[in-house]
């Protein structure tokens, strides 16, 4: 009678073991697409702003490099993969 219960407990806890495992890729996943659109709205934000200051005469931002490099858009398998990159480093 032991044996069962341990193997019936053993069974809920690894039950509910995989359904915690599938929230946490849900989140994960929910969290690489809010990070990719941010990174998305940030480059047209940074490349806004560039055009404003071409406009009105601030050739330092207008030149920099790091500045034009932040206003580039990126592909999203670019930016997933940095961020696994960084996932891993951690």
């Amino acid at each position: 009678m032991v044996a069962f219960e341990a193997i019936l407990l053993t069974s809920f806890i690894f039950m509910r073991q995989s359904g915690l495992a599938r929230r946490s890729y849900e989140r994960d996943h929910l969290m690489l697409q809010i990070l990719l659109l941010a990174e998305r709205e940030v480059s047209a934000v940074v490349k806004m702003n560039q055009q404003i200051a071409e406009r009105i005469g601030v050739w330092a931002i207008c030149t920099d490099e790091e500045i034009k490099e932040m206003a580039k858009p990126r592909p999203s398998n670019n930016v997933a993969q940095i961020i696994q990159e960084n996932l891993t480093d951690e």
